[in-house]
């Protein structure tokens, strides 16, 4: 995403796939900064829920390992892309000693109760790529609340909130299944061991549970802090340049 240097930013993939969410914090990163991504596989949605994350992870750990990790670098994803970042960093400490520095932006792995079923899924992935395309307000969010949302047909309830993916139908059916995937993975995904490498929590919202929670999952340096506005509003302003800050304080570190 932006050209080798000395010091590098590896960002891991939402439950969407894609890593367009991260041109605003690419362009707000300082100069000298550069930085690589990992969109999602297609063949990961083939994947066991409870297997995803650390299988993905797996992949994505061997390719930074070969032929070895940057110097200066460090792991942060979004969402699903934080649970998948830390999951990396764990592995690489696992197996090649390397502590990479972790920036969780918003992450969660433990915050769903009850088993996800099909229209809850649905539901979810219609309001993510809705709020992703700047769409918000009432009908928008009243997505997550109303089970029509999670029976109708994805292109036609995308097109009634004001979305027109510009996606045939099999390039929809490929993204929503890998929403799905990350989606039930990220619901099954547990640390297997603690992380003994410096992370760095930015939450948007129910900042003390999650900040709990990884907190027990991790043995080295700990820093947390909340973020004004929402999951959604995190790579806009003023958000924006604390998470830029924050990474930049990382890399520096």
């Amino acid at each position: 995403m932006r050209p080798p240097a000395p010091a590098r930013v590896v960002l891991l993939h939402p439950s969407g796939g894609e890593l367009f969410c991260y041109v605003p914090l690419v362009r707000a990163l300082g100069e000298g900064i550069g930085v690589a991504g990992f969109a999602a596989d297609p063949r990961d949605a083939a994947l066991p829920p409870e297997e995803g994350v650390t299988a993905t992870a797996a992949r994505i750990a061997r390719a930074l390992a070969t032929p070895g990790p940057p110097d200066a670098f460090c792991l942060a994803g979004w969402s699903y892309g934080g649970v998948l970042a830390f999951e990396v960093a764990r592995q690489l400490e696992r197996d090649t000693g390397a502590r990479p520095p972790v920036v969780l932006l918003d992450a969660s792995y433990d915050e769903d109760l009850v088993p996800l079923d099909e229209r809850t899924v649905r539901q979810r992935f219609v309001h993510d790529v809705a709020r992703l395309a700047g769409q918000d307000g009432p009908a928008v969010r009243a997505v997550l609340d109303d089970p029509a949302a999670g029976r109708a047909d994805l292109r036609e309830i995308l097109t009634s909130l004001g979305v027109a993916p510009e996606l045939d139908d099999a390039e929809l059916a490929a993204r929503y299944a890998t929403f799905r995937a990350c989606a039930l993975a990220q619901q099954e995904y547990r640390p297997p061991t603690p992380y003994g490498g410096p992370v760095t929590l930015l939450t948007a919202s129910n900042h003390a549970a999650v900040e709990a929670e990884w907190r027990s999952a991790c043995t080295g340096p700990f820093r947390a802090a909340e973020l004004p506005g929402d999951h959604y509003t995190l790579f806009t302003e003023p958000a924006l340049g604390r998470i830029a800050a924050a990474i930049e304080r990382t890399l520096a570190s």
